[in-house]
């Protein structure tokens, strides 16, 4: 992808990465994406966000169309992870004269990121920097959308935010550069799709920091959306930014308690005992959420998996067991769930076995990592069950519903 000329000082310099399947080993991807950074030109000329390593010989070409990189003044990093700061270095190689502006939460990450000791501006809510006379960057601290150190930065004359993972997609359109080159259809069924999937999965986790970073610009005139994946938002901003506000207020309710069901089944035994649960909750006035985890999960369904936990009081996870381990799409459930908010949330384990259930700990182990309230004794079955075999589920549940009402 090209430099693209935004407006009279603002260019696009990032790079798409089409073919890309998986996002850091974590997220399955259906569209690719793109590592998206921006050029302001004048009297001082400012890189906002690099790009992963690998692309910077496409990336430091797509500057070199725009200006010679050594008369870069400014490399603004919002976020220390290194989609967005890996090219860093290899930029300063070239613009060994320009300063690095970060957030004050940044300087360790970025040091231990690189085993460097760089200089740095440390930009707050207050300051701002001067490109020239009608040149103005402010800066707005976004912690924890989605780590500690992110940054928003807002260039006022052209009324653009740049907003780094906020507001982002894992999506690389078919064709144009900004969400209103796409058709009705392309908008809806991809792109805000994807544009949701990201919510659910890289910040949800975080609703409250998503509120507070959303109040804090709601008095900015925005014109230009910019997010560091993704298309640019020229079209509809007002509702992305509604969305990530609705979205991030969801709760679950007061009134219902709500447990999500999640399993992996070899033969069919322990898909058993998760609807065996389920009816046992049903019983009780417990809302339901049963899913299985499949052997390659899609992003859709890690979305709507996702989704559900985050509303509920408790999560209950299933496995077969095979050579003292659990099954391998319960073993990247596990991973995956380091995206959500698990915290205070009641959790239990069961699962059926032949010789040794011993796998069904670890279970035990990754959720109270998360700091869940693990009801005592996981509920195991050797090999089928069987009508006898299932009552103990009922003394399993009446835990769960203790646990879930804060009487245990």
């Amino acid at each position: 992808m090209p430099a693209i000329k935004i407006s009279d000082t603002l260019y696009s310099v990032g790079v798409k990465h089409p073919d890309l399947k998986v996002f850091d080993l974590l997220m399955p991807l259906m569209h690719g994406t793109t590592y998206n950074s921006f050029l302001i030109t004048g009297e001082k000329n400012v890189v906002i966000d690099t790009v992963k390593l690998k692309f910077f010989g496409e990336f430091i070409e797509n500057i070199k169309q725009v200006i010679d990189p050594s008369k870069i003044d400014y490399i603004v990093i919002q976020h220390n992870e290194l989609d967005h700061a890996g090219s860093l270095l290899k930029l300063l190689e070239l613009a060994p004269g320009a300063k690095i502006v970060i957030s004050k939460a940044a300087e360790n990450f970025l040091n231990n990121s690189f085993n460097s000791k760089l200089d740095f501006i440390k930009a707050d809510d207050t300051t701002e920097i001067k490109l020239g006379p009608s040149q103005t960057l402010k800066f707005v601290s976004a912690p924890f959308l989605h780590w500690p150190d992110t940054m928003f930065t807002y260039y006022a004359e052209e009324k653009a935010l740049f907003t780094c993972d906020a507001f982002g997609a894992h999506y690389c359109q078919k064709k144009g550069l900004y969400s209103g080159d796409m058709d009705r259809a392309e908008f809806e069924d991809d792109y805000f799709k994807q544009f949701k999937i990201y919510f659910e999965i890289i910040m949800r986790v975080y609703s409250t920091k998503v509120v507070s970073a959303c109040e804090k610009i709601k008095s900015l005139p925005i014109n230009l959306l910019l997010p560091s994946h993704g298309p640019l938002v020229n079209a509809d901003i007002a509702r992305h930014v509604k969305c990530y506000i609705d979205w991030s207020f969801s709760a679950p309710s007061a009134e219902c308690k709500k447990a999500v069901i999640v399993y992996s089944s070899m033969y069919g035994s322990t898909m058993k005992m998760a609807y065996h649960i389920e009816s046992l909750l049903k019983l009780r006035g417990v809302k339901t959420f049963v899913a299985e985890i499949p052997f390659a999960m899609s992003e859709s369904q890690m979305a709507d998996v996702i989704k559900e936990i985050a509303v509920s009081d408790a999560l209950l996870i299933g496995s077969s067991t095979i050579c003292s381990t659990v099954l391998k799409p319960i073993w990247d459930f596990l991973f995956f769930l380091a995206t959500v908010e698990l915290k205070g949330k009641t959790g239990g384990v069961f699962g059926s076995f032949g010789w040794d259930p011993q796998g069904l700990k670890i279970i035990e182990l990754v959720l109270s990592n998360y700091k869940m309230k693990l009801i005592k004794d996981m509920y195991k079955i050797k090999f089928v069950p069987s009508e006898d075999k299932l009552l103990p589920a009922q003394e399993f549940v009446d835990r769960l519903v203790k646990s879930m009402n804060g009487e245990e």
